[in-house]
């Protein structure tokens, strides 16, 4: 057992605890309970994981979809069934308080996107034709980037977790997008007439999920495209991001602030994701532009990166989420791309 990690974990409890509108009285209960049981976690190592992670983070969050797991693991040997009705009851409290917040907080966002009154705009599809190879300097998702010779591989910059024997790490290279390729379709003339774009992604499914250019990064070439050559991958790089290329091409749709995502399979492609260009994000939780930003109207997605699960690909943050990097329109105009905001969000 990771004491350590223990000791961690119940300071991010008494944390989230304090944060709570409990009285006194209430939290001193919680946590009285709370410790009790968790004296016993250490003949489980599932609990042992969820420990180090939530103390990473210093939330609980993720134990309330969870609630089920703790009974099944932790049904035997040294917790009595006492032990698992009180925690379970403490933990629903705490996901009912949780949900009440929620709920006003969604209300209050739906009250704040009416307000903006956000109009329609165009959304570029980006569709996988997965199994075709792109031209040279096309737009594709994996393979080796077509860089020129100046181009400095992405690496994340600093550690979340203030390791001081840490290094740099290469960020995995998603996609590129010919822009001239693209331009066709870019029906409210937003992005650049040419050039190259290319996305880069965290290399690990538990990463930050609110980034600010560290783990995800947008680079942008302004050149000849017919002096781009692939670039070989970096040292460390993991070979498991190491993506066949797969073709994109690009169809214009419209994208409204409010639409209903359906999930159901596209016809053609047989494919339940969406990748895309600009318009409006398809959220799985709650709305980026009115839920994060003070100027939402300032800011607009620039690209959503959906997961991918197939047998020679395999890329997945969460259960099914979507990557979401956003720009404000006054950068997005003046071509520069190295402050956007990222979330991912997942079910």
């Amino acid at each position: 057992m990771d004491k350590k990690a223990l000791k961690a974990f119940a300071a991010a409890i008494d944390e989230e605890v304090n944060a709570e509108n409990f009285d006194e009285a209430t939290k001193s209960k919680i946590k009285e309970e709370l410790g009790e049981v968790m004296k016993k976690f250490d003949v489980h190592k599932f609990w042992v994981d969820t420990m180090k992670e939530t103390a990473k983070h210093k939330d609980i969050s993720n134990m309330y979809g969870v609630d089920m797991s703790f009974v099944l693991e932790l049904d035997s040997d040294n917790l009595s069934e006492e032990d698992i009705s009180r925690i379970t009851a403490i933990l629903a409290a705490m996901k009912k308080k949780e949900d009440e917040k929620y709920a006003v907080y969604m209300e209050r966002q739906k009250a704040k996107r009416a307000s903006l009154n956000f109009l329609p705009m165009n959304s570029i599809e980006l569709i996988f034709n997965y199994g075709k190879s792109p031209a040279p300097v096309g737009s594709k998702f994996g393979g080796k980037p077509d860089v020129c010779t100046q181009f400095e591989w992405p690496h994340t910059f600093f550690d979340p977790d203030n390791d001081p024997e840490y290094e740099p790490e290469p960020l995995t290279f998603a996609c590129q997008i010919n822009l001239e390729e693209a331009a066709a379709y870019d029906k409210d003339g937003l992005l650049p007439k040419s050039g190259m774009l290319y996305f880069f992604i965290s290399p690990y499914e538990d990463t930050c999920w609110e980034d600010e250019g560290n783990m995800f990064r947008v680079v942008y070439h302004n050149g000849d495209l017919s002096e781009l050559k692939p670039c070989e991958f970096p040292k460390n790089y993991l070979e498991e991001f190491i993506f066949p290329d797969t073709l994109i091409t690009f169809n214009s749709v419209e994208s409204l602030a409010e639409e209903e995502y359906d999930e159901e399979c596209d016809e053609d492609t047989g494919d339940e994701t969406r990748h895309k260009l600009l318009g409006y994000a398809d959220y799985i939780q709650n709305d980026i532009l009115v839920g994060y930003f003070d100027e939402p109207l300032e800011w607009t997605l620039l690209f959503q990166l959906d997961y991918i699960d197939r047998s020679n690909i395999y890329l997945m943050y969460g259960d099914g989420g979507k990557v979401y990097y956003y720009i404000k329109k006054s950068d997005l105009a003046k071509c520069d791309f190295s402050k956007i905001y990222v979330e991912i969000q997942c079910y």
